[in-house]
């Protein structure tokens, strides 16, 4: 039994190229030239005092790294680096200061008049989720989470004071998870999503808390629909809040959103509107107006009535991306002008009057040369499932079957956070769009409902078998998965006759039992004994001892995907394997990708005939 805990390993920063002036609509200024980067755009935040731009981007080759610019002047004012794999920029009030938090929930503050970072948050215990100013930019009211299931699955709202670093908790429900905070414009209260229940009853409420506390007061508990809550919905005085209330279809078409101004101090509403599609909204800074946001559309809304104004289609331009915390919008000081990222990675600044300007857009990394093909194989059920098989210039001896996260994630090498990697490193890569997977229709993508851990992994034991078949010839298949493609690796090798002669899990799931804001249940039975039965039956833990081929664990020791009780057992339970803890890294690696990406190369090629690794059983 082997097992290795490893020092931090620094990335480096990498330059970045962004394409510009292109027009969706009519010109209306032309923008500033923003420095050049090489990346997609993630995310970003917008400081509508200062105008100073934040923008998260991603490479396969460097990970995450912040950008700061001057969207008036195209000036560089600073970053954040890839080595501390930030995420959720947040500006200060004053635009002087950007929150974010790296890679294990450790939340930091980027200084702009010193270009310093600093640590003002770490607990062992629990990750830093979404930070928000206050309105005064002296303290920040974010939300824990849990790093280990054992603590429970709810999470809590607290607020620290910046200052003095005192923290004080908010919240304390054992039954709610209470997400996506924000600090009312005059200070009062704060707006927060609180979760209960499980599916198929789980509920989305609005509710507000005191910002030192108190009771918590839910915004109109008693009308139909899930409530969301996104960052821009408080009147610029705080007397007011924009409630989004979203009713589901039974199709495939758009639900019926409805949205109403509430008055925050005796709950009476002063307008309601519905619109087909309508998925949020936001208030403008400057009190002039209302934003809502469609799949096909902007809408410029009336904030006394509610009436919708005007309408600039994104057709052309491209849907808002949706996060956690809402709609990817950002707003300029005066008048209506919006910025906002579309889903390809491209930030536009639209304006009221119908007229755009595409400010940058996204320019990934190019990615290694391969030939692509694709085929489709019979799953044990009958069930069509799409292969991409990747293949480099002078590939190694060995091959390499990925099993990519999610579900609903996408088999796309230039969004993979590990194809490209293999590519480089000269692997033929051999990708099943198992069930589950998105872009191939949303009836693939809920073909696994119910089914995770059972069907998903027929795909997977049904394309390395063909493989086998097709292309194997002698040659060694190795079987990797990240996330929950980990969690399917184990079920896979686990198999009567597992096809491959080896298997990498990298931050991978051990369970179906997690807090991820209920996105597991859909995975699992409704019924409450069957559901028992699935989560028993489909647990790598139970299934380890069956595991014959060798196996490469590659985990971080503060990864809440699973704790790391889990990873030792099936490291004990699986006959042979060797497991690597990054003791100060997280979901991803993004802090030691360098020598993760060596060991699991060096493992890979040791599978070839004749170069086989011998890994001693547990003891």
């Amino acid at each position: 039994m082997m097992k290795h805990r490893l020092p931090r390993i620094l990335g480096t920063i990498a330059g970045l190229v962004c394409t510009l002036g292109a027009v969706a609509g009519p010109v209306s200024a032309e923008p500033p030239a923003l420095p050049a980067f090489t990346g997609t755009i993630i995310s970003f935040d917008m400081n509508a005092q200062t105008g100073r731009l934040a923008l998260l981007s991603s490479s396969w080759r460097d990970g995450l790294r912040i950008e700061i610019l001057d969207s008036r002047t195209g000036e560089r004012l600073g970053g954040v680096p890839s080595n501390l794999a930030p995420t959720t920029p947040r500006f200060s009030p004053d635009g002087e200061a950007l929150l974010f938090v790296d890679a294990v929930g450790t939340l930091h503050k980027l200084d702009l008049r010193t270009q310093t970072i600093a640590h003002i948050l770490t607990d062992a215990a629990f990750e830093t989720v979404f930070p928000s100013w206050d309105p005064a930019g002296t303290s920040i009211v974010y939300y824990q989470r849990p790093r280990n299931r054992a603590a429970g699955m709810s999470s809590h709202l607290h607020t620290l004071e910046v200052a003095t670093s005192h923290t004080e908790q908010l919240t304390d429900d054992s039954a709610a998870l209470d997400i996506t905070p924000v600090w009312s414009p005059d200070g009062r209260y704060i707006l927060f999503q609180r979760i209960r229940g499980t599916a198929p009853r789980r509920t989305h409420a609005a509710c507000l808390v005191g910002s030192h506390g108190g009771g918590v007061l839910p915004l109109l508990p008693d009308s139909a629909g899930e409530s969301v809550v996104s960052r821009y919905q408080w009147s610029p005085d705080g007397k007011g809040i924009l409630v989004m209330k979203q009713q589901p279809s039974e199709d495939s078409k758009p639900g019926v959103g409805s949205l109403s101004m509430v008055n925050v101090d005796d709950q009476t509403i002063r307008w309601s509107i519905e619109h087909e599609g309508l998925e949020d909204a936001a208030c403008f800074p400057d009190g002039s107006g209302l934003l809502g946001i469609t799949k096909s559309a902007l809408l410029w809304i009336d904030k006394e009535d509610g009436q919708i104004k005007s309408r600039f289609s994104l057709e052309d331009s491209g849907p808002c991306r949706q996060e956690v915390t809402g709609p990817a919008v950002g707003f300029e000081k005066e008048g209506q002008a919006v910025v906002y990222l579309n889903e390809n990675g491209a930030l536009y600044r639209v304006h009221g009057d119908g007229s755009s300007v595409l400010l940058a857009a996204s320019s990934p990394e190019p990615l290694p040369h391969f030939n692509e093909e694709e085929y489709t194989i019979e799953s044990q059920d009958g069930f069509s499932v799409p292969v991409k098989r990747y293949v480099p210039s002078d590939p190694k001896p060995a091959a390499v079957m990925l099993v990519v996260g999610g579900p609903g994630a996408p088999v796309d090498p230039t969004l993979d956070p590990l194809l490209p990697l293999l590519l480089e490193a000269h692997y033929e890569v051999l990708a099943p769009v198992y069930r589950g997977c998105s872009g191939y229709g949303p009836g693939h993508l809920a073909a696994s409902r119910g089914e995770w851990g059972r069907a998903d992994v027929r795909d997977v034991v049904a394309a390395g078998r063909d493989w086998k078949q097709r292309f194997g010839d002698g040659r060694a298949l190795v079987l990797a998965g990240y996330s929950y493609g980990g969690y399917l690796t184990f079920l896979s090798l686990a198999h009567d006759d597992a096809p491959w002669d080896a298997g990498v899990t990298l931050w991978t799931m051990a369970s179906l039992q997690q807090p991820l804001l209920g996105m597991i249940e859909a995975g699992l039975p409704t019924e409450s004994d069957a559901r028992k039965r699935a989560l028993a039956e489909r647990s790598p833990i139970e299934q380890a001892a069956l595991i014959r081929r060798p196996v490469l664990l590659l985990q971080g020791a503060l990864d809440g995907a699973a704790t790391m009780d889990e990873v030792q057992l099936l490291h004990e339970k699986i006959l042979r394997s060797e497991l690597i803890v990054y003791d100060n890294d997280g979901h991803g690696l993004f802090l030691n990708r360098a020598d993760m990406l060596d060991r699991l190369t060096t493992f890979i090629d040791s599978m070839s005939p004749g170069n086989e690794k011998v890994l001693s059983p547990p003891q």
